[in-house]
């Protein structure tokens, strides 16, 4: 279902270069909307805010290395506008033909994970990485698992970012994705503009040099890719 914005203009899903999918779903004031509800939160102590870590991909152990990734990070659910951003990327994923899970049970099992990013000291970055390795020992290390373990579904196939700043509100630290020519784009970072593509893309956070980026990430899980 297309979302409207307060001017009643029908916004459309475009897919793109290496099939991102970019859309424009928040008004400024929703976006304003979302990162108030975080920061009452974290204010209130609701939820934690945590340095970003990445995982290596051979361990499950998770390793803050400031080289590779820094920034801020907190747990999200159930904050404002999400049925309508999570209608989004399922129209995202019915276009480009990448079968997801659906969110059936959440409260034993949900078809993807939140992360409310803030970029906030001068120097935070994203490093180049995937979401998700598409690796054939990978994939058949999660076919193989039982089907009773929840981490076999967690298997992520679109990732999304939804830019809930102003760029006027900070420099660089732009999201850009590797597409299939090889070289880095990007996308537009118009506030509540969301972007999405394929999890194994490539793609970086560039060092923020002045200001405050704040971001909702969220990956959604499907079936390996065969």
């Amino acid at each position: 279902m297309m979302r409207l914005l307060p001017t009643g203009i029908e916004l459309r899903m475009q897919l793109i270069d290496y099939d991102l999918g970019l859309d424009r779903i928040l008004s400024p004031s929703e976006c304003q909307e979302i990162v108030d509800f975080f920061l009452n939160k974290l204010d209130k102590g609701d939820i934690k805010q945590h340095l970003a870590q990445t995982r290596k991909e051979t361990t499950t152990v998770s390793n803050y290395d400031k080289g590779h990734r820094a920034g801020y990070t907190a747990s999200a659910y159930d904050f404002p506008y999400e049925q309508d951003i999570i209608d989004a990327v399922y129209a995202y994923a019915q276009q480009t033909k990448i079968s997801l899970y659906q969110d059936r049970n959440p409260d034993k099992f949900r078809a993807m994970d939140w992360q409310f990013t803030m970029y906030k000291d001068n120097g935070d970055h994203f490093k180049e990485h995937q979401d998700q390795s598409v690796s054939h020992k990978l994939n058949l290390y999660h076919n193989n698992m039982d089907s009773s373990d929840y981490i076999k579904y967690r298997y992520r196939k679109i990732s999304c970012s939804i830019q809930l700043s102003d760029p006027e509100d900070y420099k660089d630290c732009s999201l850009q994705i590797r597409n299939s020519n090889e070289s880095m784009m990007a996308p537009p970072n118009e506030q509540g503009s969301i972007v999405c593509f394929p999890s194994y893309a490539h793609h970086i956070v560039t060092p923020l040099t002045s200001g405050t980026r704040y971001a909702m990430v969220g990956w959604f899980f499907g079936p390996h890719w065969r």
